[in-house]
């Protein structure tokens, strides 16, 4: 059997290895960046907001977004116009542990 990959830009992952990416929780407002994978929302103490970076240019860019806490509001949302699936506006977590995968079309941000 050849050897499966999963591509995340900047990343190789070969099936059956142990490879991991880091996991980032964030309990305040925060734009998502290029070295981020996977971002855990905390909203225990605060709303919180993961702002989404334009999907211009970085086609292909992925993120993983899980809210592990949804006592005060927790959300993404995508740069100026764009959107998330066609939707304008923010996407808010209505359930504990909900998450979406995310990945930019060049032009705006699909679930992957």
């Amino acid at each position: 059997m050849a050897e499966q990959y999963i591509k995340i830009p900047g990343e190789n992952f070969v099936g059956g290895s142990s490879n991991s990416l880091d996991v980032a929780t964030k309990t305040a407002d925060y734009t998502a960046g290029e070295d981020d994978h996977v971002i855990w929302i905390d909203a225990s103490s605060n709303t919180v907001d993961i702002d989404l970076p334009s999907a211009s240019g970085i086609a292909g860019r992925y993120y993983k977004i899980k809210a592990i806490d949804i006592t005060y509001a927790a959300s993404v949302t995508p740069s100026g116009i764009e959107t998330i699936e066609g939707a304008s506006g923010s996407c808010t977590f209505s359930y504990l542990y909900e998450q979406i995968d995310i990945i930019s079309d060049g032009t705006n941000w699909l679930y992957a």
